[in-house]
């Protein structure tokens, strides 16, 4: 199902490919149960950002992480955290979720790997 059938601004069904041939079908009732990306619920406009759940993650992979021990690690702030996990020899995977709204708009996000430490809002995990 890709989309729904609207009549007199009512959806009265969908549509979408069946075994790869456009097609549509007429219903008295849709139910949304289409998952947590849910196409139903899009299209009404039922979707509603959690501003708690408006995260975004930062990964990559560093060399040359001085480590005490070969363990993964989780640093917690208050509203954002930090893991690095031993990967390979002197190879460290680093993860990084922040508040999607601590990123300036129209910014990437990936200007914190070339900002200065203070710079980041990542740099608040204590």
């Amino acid at each position: 199902m890709s989309d729904l059938l609207w009549q007199d601004g009512q959806v009265v069904g969908v549509q979408g490919r069946h075994r790869g041939v456009w097609t549509s079908r007429r219903a008295g009732l849709v139910i949304g149960a289409d998952g947590r990306a849910s196409v139903v619920a899009r299209r009404i406009g039922a979707v509603l950002r959690h501003a708690w759940l408006d995260r975004m993650a930062v990964v990559g992979y560093l060399t040359g992480v001085r480590r005490e021990r070969e363990v993964g690690e989780v640093f917690l702030g208050r509203d954002r955290y930090g893991i690095l996990n031993p990967i390979a020899s002197g190879l460290t995977n680093i993860g990084l979720v922040i508040n999607r709204g601590d990123v300036p708009r129209g910014e990437s996000p990936s200007a914190c790997s070339s900002a200065s430490p203070r710079a980041c809002p990542v740099s608040q995990i204590v």
